[in-house]
């Protein structure tokens, strides 16, 4: 007996310890043989293409993610896609880093002034300055903002990324592309940080325009570069105002303008690591690219947050609890997803961008074992990175999840009671009845690091069945030796009682006789006894049963026999019995809720409850009170009974037919589904018994009522309805065109169909993603018909619109200006778009009439002119064009004849071996001599005089054949000899003897001299210079050096009026002496030429000259200052080069002679320099400016100039100057033409390509705003264009 007193005290203890471990919270599942619980399917995210969520049926971007289950191989089938209404970028990157280097970047951050030992200053350690030796102090500001770097570039990775790692301090440099920064680098000297960025833009040179240039700057303290700053002090009479000029720090804002600006939209990050200031932060793009970092920790988090805006593409972690099984696949792109199995990642970034075609990619996950129970994401946060506009921005995708149980099997020692063992399991509720999968029973052994541990008992006995989202725990007792298998039997006494006749007692049972008794007999040690209940509890009349009674406990949770047999190894139970009616049945209350849905199933339309505090009796059946109102309801439309739940004391659960009251208050929901949509009939109306959330209405319509779409049945009707019912797990459907019935309206014509209120054609007739409630709008669009084009003018036709007239020239005053009929043949007529005709006349037959009068005449000019007729309708008339059209004929004196330019015989023999190449850089190469080479020269006819030539020997083929051939050109790239014919008929030298001389280099590096220095004084009269605001300026060069261009300083006159300047000699070309020397520049009053009569005024070939404002005052164009560079870098010196159409005279490095110089622009002139040759290159032009007749000039304003046959809008700044691109002026942005064509600066108005995007600007001189570009509306054509103006396609 006092074993078994002491095996009591056991099973009360095993009985404690089986209700916790029941008790473990989690979903209740009532039913799951339905739905999948869970969000499988989650609704697709919706965004505008600033980044902010829409709620349009038709969003600029649409992102959705959802899963699939698979039975067979306990994965889900994950598919992630996206799509935008119009293309945005997935762009290349260029990243650069620009890394502080100076010597406090080798302190420490950490580091309390008072304990520095020393500071390091120099040298190339990287390593933090020495602190008390305390170790946890040791890592430099260096080290962590390079670690940082390096983490960022992991973190990004380098697909579609490039990397450059520079770094400044009083020097530049830069580190490996494969190692952001050596510990080797350099950390010293000062934090001078506008010639490291300079250094750093020059790694975006070679970038496409299609590259996002990001430029990172990483800075521990205030730059060291500064300015001189004209501080006034006051004012005092005579003297004036007075200050002085002091030095501030300087940002290299002005340096970043460029690469900030709207064309290069270059991205400038700026990171204070221990600092903060004003002006570092001035240099980023924005405060949202200014970051502050004070350790290590906030310096990775500031870089984090810079990668977060700089990637582009699908991120898509996968999260903590799956992994990924199998390959990717991508759909609608060419580019491969890429997976990081060390960050458990995917991403996809396709450079062709994201467009409405979309990108899909599909793959498979598993959840792992180890997860929770209850809802776990079968995703990360899933983002899309992409460029709109000139803006960055990341939006998230969908989130689909399931909600699952979790099973834990604990093995535990049995003589120990420690776990030696446990394993693992995870379902989700996928619909239907669900099991376990990896773990599906308790096994007879288990192996732990090699012992062999023996079953002894489990609780439960086997694996349970999952049906709510609970941690599901079975501990199995092990032990290392074999149990013994004693028989055990479990008596169940009804105790007064009986089993009801049609019990059947199932194997392993047995029943007695007299249906009193039940037995369990053949049981082991660890079986669990079976708390008998229901159908398999004893019934006894007058009596309720309520459980069963062990010793003198009352058996509430299954325990082994082998705990709770007596001596016999035999277990008796006793029905517990309660008599009937001692219980009276409760009375519960219930209120029904009723929840009308339309094809929203997370939004109800419209609430209402019935039967509210109604009573009914706990246990009775809740149909017996509701089932009137699972029916077919109105409300408005038809809307169709779908399910119930059942709420009591906050747990829901579903409705089902054998769902009974309860205890306390019961709340029933019912919900309807709308029913208006027909499938049969193709109607929005009448209902097909099909909830409208499991179908899809497809409508075709006409958009701008132009036409007709009709079902072809009923031509009233304009519009025709599909309705698609899905099918399970469908996900698209493909509208059909047959039946579909479009007309276009008389003189009209059908030409897209479009989706929603995008404005893009589409293909109605093929697959397109949707979910159920869609619905999705075809809108047919009609054209007025193209007109046809009208039978080109005729001869009769012409000979009464043209008229052309000869203007002579020369001195014999005899020969008049002549009018005459068109000719026939002297003309072409083609036919143009938009009943247009264009007819070519020819000089030819008009200069013969006119020599056939006065003699011989040549014709000067242009050979042809064009006109444009349009036809009206009835008649054709001049769109463009000038009549009567005029030609221009010059006297021809009887010259003699031209002698024949020299041949290449004659020339070599002439030459002899007289051109000379010399090495420049090595000595021990000699000159060589070289005769004529064959295509290494060119000869040309001096306009002037037909006796004289000039020959121009190229220099590259010399330069190739001397020495070794591995030489390059060190001087000018050609040389000319002028030649004159003899009356021989011979061609000799004008210098009678040539010798050109040619000059090479090679790679070898002379020996360089020790360098001298020399200053060089500038002096600047009636003006200041820009660097020191003062007329005087001293530079320090190297003797030898040769000036150019940037050594010139800037200056400027006292005044906008004093614009002309002279130099008393020009300094580019000047090659510095030893004693150094001094220029002076001189301002003077801008000159007008008001003092001299210029009505013959004659501006040779310039083709900016006389010009008329709208008021008809006359005045002429002025360009200063011009310079031009040649493709191949050289600057044009004392010749002529034709531009375009524009012939540009020269003095030397590269300035043009204006044009209000004529004396340059004489046809004698020109030829006196040999001619002239085409030339290609580019312009920096200090501008034109316009000159009245009376001095004045236009400055601060339009004016409406004509001139060399076309009249326009100009611009003007406040100093006169000509303004070209664009132009912001009076809130409103205006583009003048930047093409040297003879007509930069005009305004644009209509549509015009500028960078590769369509503008608009203002046709119509409303209100003043004739040029005003348009933005965020519809231009009068019809076409969007957006914030920025940009045509919206």
């Amino acid at each position: 007996m006092k074993k078994r007193g002491i095996k009591k005290r056991v099973l009360a203890a095993l009985m404690t310890a089986c209700m916790v471990v029941g008790s473990v919270p989690g979903v209740s599942l009532a039913d799951v043989s339905g739905e999948p619980s869970g969000t499988l399917t989650p609704a697709a995210k919706k965004y505008n293409f600033n980044g902010t969520e829409s709620t349009a049926t038709d969003p600029d971007i649409e992102l959705n993610k959802t899963a699939v289950y698979n039975d067979e191989t306990n994965d889900y089938t994950i598919t992630l896609s996206a799509k935008a209404k119009k293309k945005v970028e997935t762009k290349k990157t260029h990243v650069v880093f620009l890394l502080d280097a100076s010597g406090s970047m080798s302190w420490c951050t950490e580091t309390d002034p008072k304990e520095i030992g020393h500071y390091h200053v120099g040298g190339y350690d990287a390593h933090c300055t020495k602190i008390k030796a305390d170790p946890s102090k040791t890592k430099s500001r260096w080290q962590i903002a390079t670690n940082a770097i390096k983490l960022m570039t992991d973190n990004l990775g380098r697909d579609g990324i490039t990397y450059d790692y520079t770094y400044f301090s009083s020097d530049t440099g830069e580190s490996e592309a494969e190692i952001p920064y050596s510990d080797h680098t350099k950390i010293t000297g000062g934090t001078e940080l506008t010639s490291g960025v300079n250094y750093a833009l020059g790694k975006f040179s070679g970038d496409t325009k299609d590259t996002d240039q990001i430029l990172i700057i990483v800075a521990d303290g205030e730059t060291d570069d500064t300015k001189d700053v004209w501080i006034e002090d006051g004012w005092l009479p005579i003297i004036g105002n007075y200050g002085h000029w002091e030095k501030q720090t300087y940002y290299p804002k002005k340096e970043l303008e460029n690469f900030q600006s709207a064309p290069n939209n270059g991205k400038v990050y700026t990171v204070g690591f221990t600092f903060s200031s004003e002006g570092f932060k001035s240099l980023a793009n924005g405060s949202d690219y200014n970051f502050n970092a004070t350790d290590e920790d906030s310096l990775n988090v500031a870089l984090n947050k810079i990668s977060q805006k700089i990637k582009t593409g699908i991120t898509d972690p996968l999260g903590s609890n799956v992994e990924l099984v199998g390959d990717i696949t991508v759909s609608g792109s060419g580019a491969v997803a890429k997976y990081d199995s060390a960050k458990n990642e995917i991403t996809w970034n396709d450079p062709n961008g994201l467009d409405e075609n979309g990108v899909s990619l599909t793959y498979h996950v598993k959840v792992k074992d180890t997860s929770n129970a209850g809802s776990v994401d079968l995703n990360g946060d899933a983002v899309l990175s992409y460029t709109a506009g000139s803006e960055n921005h990341t939006v998230k995708f969908p989130k689909p999840s399931i909600t699952g149980a979790k099973l834990t099997v604990q093995y535990k020692d049995q003589s120990t009671g420690n776990v030696v063992m446990t394993d693992n399991d995870w379902i989700g509720f996928t619909g239907g009845n669900v099991s376990f999968k990896k773990i599906t029973e308790i096994p007879k052994t288990i192996l732990v690091d090699g012992t062999t541990y023996y079953v002894v008992s489990s609780d439960p006995e086997a694996i349970p069945t999952p049906t709510e989202a609970i941690n599901y725990i079975v501990n199995v007792q092990v032990s290392k030796e074999k149990p013994n298998q004693a028989i055990y039997s479990v008596i169940y006494d009804a105790n007064g009682g009986t089993w009801k006749e049609e019990y059947e007692a199932q194997v392993p049972y047995t029943l007695n006789t007299d249906r009193s008794m039940l037995t369990r007999a053949g049981m082991n040690s660890g079986d669990m006894i079976e708390i008998l209940d229901g159908n398999d509890a004893p019934e006894y009349s007058g009596y309720v049963f309520k459980g069963w009674q062990l010793d003198q406990d009352k058996l509430v949770v299954r325990v082994p026999v082998g705990y709770a047999a007596d001596s016999n190894h035999e277990v008796h139970l006793s029905a517990i019995w309660e008599e009937d009616g001692s219980a009276p049945a409760e009375t519960v209350t219930y209120v029904v809720n009723k929840h009308y849905f339309d094809t929203d199933t997370e939004k109800s339309v419209y609430d209402e409850s019935v039967d509210v505090n109604q009573t009914a009796e706990e246990g009775a059946l809740i149909s017996s009170k509701v089932a009137g109102l699972m029916t077919t309801q109105t409300y408005y439309y038809t809307y169709l009974y779908d399910h119930a739940t059942v709420t009591v004391e906050g747990t829901t659960t579903a409705y089902t037919e054998n769902s009974v009251f309860q205890s306390g208050r019961n709340i029933i929901d019912l919900y309807y589904y709308r029913d208006s949509w027909n499938s049969n009939g193709g109607s929005e109306t009448g209902g097909d018994r099909i909830p409208d959330n499991k179908q899809v209405l497809v409508k075709f319509g006409n958009k701008d009522g132009n036409g007709t779409v009709t079902d072809g049945e009923n031509a009233d009707n304009n519009g025709t309805v599909q309705v698609y019912t899905l099918e399970e797990e469908q996900k698209n459907v493909i509208p059909s065109l047959e039946g579909v019935k479009v007309e276009a309206a008389e003189g009209h014509e059908f030409t897209k169909w479009t989706k929603g209120n995008n404005s893009a054609s589409v293909k109605p007739d093929i697959a397109w993603m949707v979910k159920g409630g869609d619905e999705i709008d075809f809108w047919a669009w009609f054209d007025a018909e193209e007109p046809k084009n009208p039978e080109l003018p005729t001869d009769d036709e012409l000979k009464e619109l043209i008229r052309i007239a000869l203007i002579h020239t020369g001195s014999n005053a005899d020969h008049n200006n002549e009018s005459y009929p068109l000719i026939p043949g002297s003309y072409t007529v083609a036919s143009a778009s938009d009943a247009r005709a264009i007819v070519t006349v020819n000089a030819d037959a008009y200069v013969g009439a006119y020599n056939d009068e006065y003699g011989t005449h040549t014709l000067l000019g242009r050979p042809s002119a064009t006109l444009t007729f349009k036809y009206d309708g009835n008649a054709w008339e001049l769109a463009d064009g000038t009549v009567p059209v005029t030609f221009t004929v010059k006297c021809t004196e009887n010259n003699p004849e031209k002698p024949a330019l020299p041949e290449y015989d004659d020339l070599k023999k002439l030459f002899g071996e007289t051109i000379n190449v010399t090495c420049e850089t090595d000595e021990q190469h000699t000159p060589q001599s070289f005769g004529l080479m064959a295509g290494t020269y060119s000869v040309t006819r001096d306009k002037e005089d037909d006796n004289e030539a000039v020959v121009t020997v190229f220099a590259k083929e010399y330069i190739k054949a001397y020495g070794d051939g591995k030489h390059t050109n060190a001087g000018d790239d050609a040389a000319t000899v002028k030649l004159f014919c003899a009356e021989d008929g011979k061609w000799y030298s004008e210098n009678q003897e040539i010798v050109i001389n040619f000059k090479a280099k090679c790679e070898k590096t002379p020996e360089t001299p020790e360098k001298q220095y020399t200053e060089i004084k500038f002096v600047v009269v009636n003006g200041t210079f820009t660097e020191n605001g003062q007329t005087e300026l001293t530079k320090t060069f190297e003797v030898g050096t040769k000036l150019t261009l940037a050594d010139i300083p800037a200056s400027k006159g006292k005044s906008s009026s004093y614009s002309d300047q002279t130099w008393d000699k020009f300094p580019v070309g000047y090659v510095v002496g030893k004693d150094g020397t001094t220029f002076t520049i001189t301002y003077r009053w801008r000159s007008s030429g008001s003092d001299s009569d210029d009505s013959d005024y004659d501006y040779g070939t310039s083709t900016r000259g006389k010009a008329t404002n709208a008021a008809g005052k006359s005045g002429r164009w002025i360009l200063e200052g011009g310079e031009f560079t040649e493709d191949n870098g050289r600057l044009p010196s004392n010749e002529y080069l034709k531009i375009g159409d524009t012939i540009y005279g020269f003095y030397t490095y590269g300035f043009a002679i204006d044009f209000d110089r004529p004396e340059y622009y004489t046809d004698a002139a020109i030829q006196a320099k040999g001619g002239y040759r085409d030339a290609t290159g580019t312009w920096r032009l200090n501008g034109w400016w316009f000159c009245y007749d009376d001095g004045t000039f236009p400055h601060d304003e339009w004016v409406y100039l004509t001139w060399n046959g076309r009249s326009d809008w100009y611009y003007f700044d406040v100093d006169g100057w000509m303004e070209d691109g664009w132009l912001y002026r009076n809130n409103n942005w205006y583009y003048l033409h930047t093409q040297y064509d003879n007509t930069r600066g005009r305004m644009y108005t209509g549509w015009h390509e500028i960078d590769g995007k369509w503008y608009y600007f203002n046709t119509a001189s409303d209100k003043g705003t004739l040029g005003a570009m348009l933005a965020n509306t519809t231009t009068p054509d019809g076409y969007q264009v957006d914030a920025n103006g940009a045509w919206i396609r």
